[in-house]
């Protein structure tokens, strides 16, 4: 990672240090993407045109994972050159058969993913596992849980024999002492659901908090203190933001 005390604007470099790290490492891998990011850090804050020059000459896949990341998280002022949103190099990929086919079939959810920060990250991430490597395409949709994701996926699957990782099953909400919220957060947050539930600690949080009573914070607390794991800290901003669960209150995951 960079020095961010030598960048132009250290705020935002730190920011991306710490927020965007898998897509930075992936960028670093990538000349043409190191030199854009090299390029981005020499900017001063909120030099808009700086950024944008920045971005222009080069068409690095890698670099739009992390651009998007920036923007999203840290504030990050530049333009996602049209360039850099094009379909994936397949000659880099290590599956280039399967990767040629998804780009032929499904360019219309390749695009979508492409758009979505986290989507494009786990792209990213897919291109670097070899034909038929199921567990490793898993861990990338785990690490980058998307919406945009699972279309990708099945159509890989449908079109051009993509193994796509099997989705974990939903939660039983009616065995859930909040079936209402439980409802809800399985419908509005089932990417970070489907991620939570094929990590075993978030898993077994899970099924602690079915115990507890609804509004029992503290059991709640006790259940995620046991078993920690940054795929419930999803569920739970998630679920709070699009469900009103109360802060304290009984998480269901």
């Amino acid at each position: 990672m960079p020095d961010c005390s030598k960048a132009a604007c250290s705020s935002k470099c730190t920011c991306v240090e710490q927020q965007c790290a898998s897509s930075a490492n992936d960028c670093l891998a990538d000349a043409d993407c190191a030199a854009i990011k090299d390029c981005l850090f020499k900017c001063t804050c909120g030099d808009s045109a700086c950024a944008k020059a920045c971005t222009g000459p080069s068409s690095s896949p890698k670099a739009l994972p992390l651009l998007l990341c920036g923007q999203s998280k840290c504030g990050l002022q530049t333009e996602v050159n049209a360039s850099l949103t094009k379909m994936p190099d397949c000659s880099k990929s290590a599956c280039s058969s399967e990767c040629s086919c998804v780009e032929e079939k499904c360019a219309a959810s390749i695009a979508s993913c492409l758009a979505d920060a986290s989507c494009a990250a786990g792209q990213s991430c897919v291109s670097n596992c070899s034909c038929g490597d199921t567990d490793c395409a898993l861990n990338c949709t785990n690490a980058n849980p998307s919406e945009f994701a699972m279309p990708l996926q099945m159509c890989s699957k449908a079109f051009c024999g993509a193994q796509a990782p099997t989705p974990a099953p939903k939660p039983n909400c009616s065995k859930s002492v909040c079936p209402s919220m439980c409802t809800c957060v399985e419908e509005e947050c089932a990417p970070s659901v489907s991620a939570c539930l094929h990590d075993a600690t978030c898993a077994a949080g899970k099924s602690c908090l079915e115990s507890c009573p609804c509004g029992d914070g503290a059991c709640a607390i006790a259940c995620l203190q046991n078993n920690p794991s940054p795929f419930a800290l999803s569920v739970l901003s998630c679920g709070k933001s699009k469900c009103g669960i109360p802060a304290g209150g009984t998480y269901i995951v």
